[in-house]
């Protein structure tokens, strides 16, 4: 295994700490569940696909004989699935310490929609964050004298701009642009959140830090929807001006188990241009926050429309 020198040195010891990985069966959610496995984590691996699941849970043990693992059904599709993942954790397991959101996609058929209308993208990236995080952080703040949650955002969001929701309903744009604006997205509902803004959909939240990472320029199977022979010429020309997958989640294992990550911390690759390199804390970009309460407030109302009033308090 890489990096257990550096790990050890950055990571803080994480037994007896629980941490949830969305998407922890592939890609950067498999590597940083292996690393933080690796510092004594117990990490609840929450995948869409079983056989996947048990191939990586066996090839984390391989690496980290004394891992803690536990595979969770999860998929982040639609608001049914994510509900029956909701209720399984506030019946199983409402202590978490870590929440990493790791989980979603990149370019799929244009024409895919969520079951609730969304195009795929900003539906899966965004919307259905949000609204797992609606449905559960209110809950997890009432159990857990103190969370950290991990928001994955993306390098592709330096240069997207939202003036409105419209941004992320808009179909018709390009894939390129959608997952762009969802990833910003997500990074204005960091600063919403680690400012503590009280926008109606999230209670006060008291033991909650928020962090926003990226993971630089990384080749990961997250093109997996595009034809194989796109997925080939697109790993291969990030794998020129890049780091590995590996590599890459060093910086979502750093604000998930480094010790001096605090609320508000921006983590990102350390080396130029921010493509790849070990973490470090980084300046978040001004257009981060900049219209992300109206933007969130705009979600919020959205999804009151089309899903029906919510009271997060009773949860």
């Amino acid at each position: 295994m890489k990096y257990t020198a550096w790990l050890e040195q950055h990571i803080a010891d994480l037994t007896n700490k629980t941490i949830l990985i969305t998407g922890a069966n592939s890609g950067l959610g498999f590597y940083a569940a292996k690393q933080l496995a690796y510092r004594g984590g117990h990490i609840l691996m929450a995948c869409r696909n079983e056989n996947a699941s048990k191939k990586a849970q066996l090839a984390i043990l391989k690496d980290v004989p004394h891992a803690k693992l536990t595979i969770l059904p999860y998929d982040q599709s639609s608001f049914q699935s994510l509900n029956r993942f909701v209720q399984l954790i506030k019946a199983s397991y409402p202590k978490i310490d870590i929440l990493l959101l790791n989980a979603g996609i990149i370019m799929p058929n244009p024409k895919l929609k969520t079951p609730e209308g969304f195009p795929l993208t900003t539906g899966v990236n965004f919307f259905n964050v949000y609204y797992l995080l609606r449905e559960l952080l209110g809950f997890l703040d009432q159990k857990n004298p103190e969370i950290r949650l991990v928001l994955v955002g993306s390098y592709s969001s330096y240069r997207a701009r939202l003036k409105s929701i419209e941004g992320l309903l808009n179909s018709r744009l390009p894939r390129m642009t959608q997952y762009a604006n969802s990833k910003l997205a997500i990074a204005m509902l960091h600063h919403v959140l680690q400012m503590n803004l009280n926008l109606f959909d999230f209670p006060v939240l008291e033991h909650v830090s928020a962090i926003l990472v990226h993971p630089g320029i990384a080749a990961t199977n997250i093109v997996r929807s595009l034809p194989k022979w796109l997925q080939w010429m697109i790993n291969g020309l990030i794998s020129m001006t890049s780091h590995s997958a590996e590599s890459g989640a060093l910086s979502l294992t750093y604000a998930c188990g480094n010790a001096y990550v605090v609320n508000g911390s921006f983590i990102g690759p350390s080396g130029p241009g921010e493509s790849f390199g070990f973490p470090k804390k980084l300046k978040l970009k001004p257009h981060f926050s900049q219209g992300s309460a109206k933007l969130t407030y705009a979600v919020g109302k959205y999804l009151e429309k089309i899903g029906g009033p919510v009271d997060v308090r009773s949860r």
